[in-house]
């Protein structure tokens, strides 16, 4: 009698690796072919969806806590839930996902010593995408994308977008406002997240946290009513129109060859919805991939990318290491992560730095 063949089916470890990918891909936007690919792997076997399913929650959740704060809340309470519904040895696989498929995370001790070594802010370039201005704000450029850098003033930090799309995370500093000029708009704000994009016949400027004020010329004193817009916002501003010139009769080409400016067309604003905002924004790449990344490592790829700075002390803290996929622009969210899975403690030194130790 033929024995039947067996059937091979993957192991837990790839189906979570490979869920993890797919919710990081699905964050960033799919393509027609790949949206494809992703249903016949869902269709292939029922603990796909379960594990997309699964991380797609975790992955939703460390989105969100990182501006209320609650981040420490959020992890005891799916600990929780993970304890009422598995034993404790599936427990152990829940939370490794929960953490953001840190489910890989070990200890090795074959690294050099070595203390994370703080921001040359004077350096304005990090790579080719993302800039470290001196004041320690964040750009990061779209492909093509031209800014110049004007920081000569002590009362005002300004920034000329000269083409193309860049997002701005800026450092909070009230006594000097931060303006970024484009084709005749700016936008100015003091803290808060948001892109401008320079087009042909318009800028759009999107606000995806805190409040901006935009209006033609907002950086002077004629422009007394600049927009005022929130998170999720979205305002156009269309350029001003000029005719060519037309030759007069009886005159020469250098008196007639003056053009004559159409006025152009009020600003229009739109609240965009979440997966709106998140679409429009998808250009950008919010996600670090680590693979056997010591923590001193993996810290400075993510201080190079933000305004919060993660500081490591201990060398033996440094060389712990860390598999997994994590939100580049969340520091906050990594440190927690951290903190829960390997025992460590994190203390906030000025606001903007965060200390990750063992416990005491």
């Amino acid at each position: 009698m033929n024995a039947r063949p067996a059937t091979v089916r993957p192991p837990s470890s790839a189906i979570e690796a490979a869920a993890a990918d797919w919710v990081t891909r699905c964050d960033a936007g799919l393509t027609a072919a790949e949206q494809q690919i992703f249903q016949d792997w869902l269709a292939a076997d029922a603990r796909h969806a379960e594990a997309f399913d699964r991380l797609s929650e975790a992955w939703a959740v460390f989105d969100r806590v990182q501006e209320g704060g609650a981040i420490s809340a959020v992890l005891a309470g799916l600990e929780r839930r993970a304890r009422q519904r598995r034993t404790r040895r599936v427990q152990a696989a829940a939370a490794a996902a929960v953490v953001i498929f840190a489910a890989l995370l070990w200890v090795r001790l074959d690294e050099p010593t070595l203390e994370p070594a703080r921001e040359d802010r004077s350096r304005l370039a990090v790579n080719d995408r993302i800039r470290r201005l001196p004041d320690g704000s964040i750009v990061e450029l779209k492909p093509g994308a031209e800014i110049a850098v004007h920081y000569e003033q002590a009362d005002a930090r300004r920034v000329t977008l000269v083409r193309g799309e860049a997002f701005f995370r800026v450092a909070k500093d009230a006594t000097r406002p931060f303006f970024v000029e484009s084709q005749g708009i700016t936008v100015r704000a003091v803290g808060t997240a948001f892109s401008v994009q320079a087009q042909a016949t318009a800028v759009e400027v999107v606000v995806k946290e805190g409040a901006v004020d935009v209006g033609r010329n907002t950086a002077t004193t004629s422009d007394a009513n600049p927009l005022r817009l929130g998170a999720g916002q979205k305002v156009v501003f269309p350029m001003m129109l000029l005719r060519p010139a037309m030759r007069v009769p009886g005159t020469t080409a250098a008196t007639s060859a003056t053009t004559a400016a159409e006025p152009a067309a009020e600003p229009t604003v739109e609240t965009l919805s979440e997966n709106d905002l998140e679409q429009r924004l998808s250009w950008r790449d919010t996600r670090e991939v680590f693979s056997n990344t010591t923590l001193h490592e993996a810290a400075a790829r993510l201080n190079r990318q933000n305004i919060t700075q993660i500081l490591i002390k201990d060398p033996a803290v440094g060389r712990l290491r860390v598999d997994g996929y994590f939100r580049s622009d969340n520091p906050e969210g990594f440190v927690r992560i951290v903190e829960q899975s390997f025992g460590l403690q994190a203390e906030d030194l000025d606001g903007h730095t965060l200390l990750l130790r063992a416990r005491p």
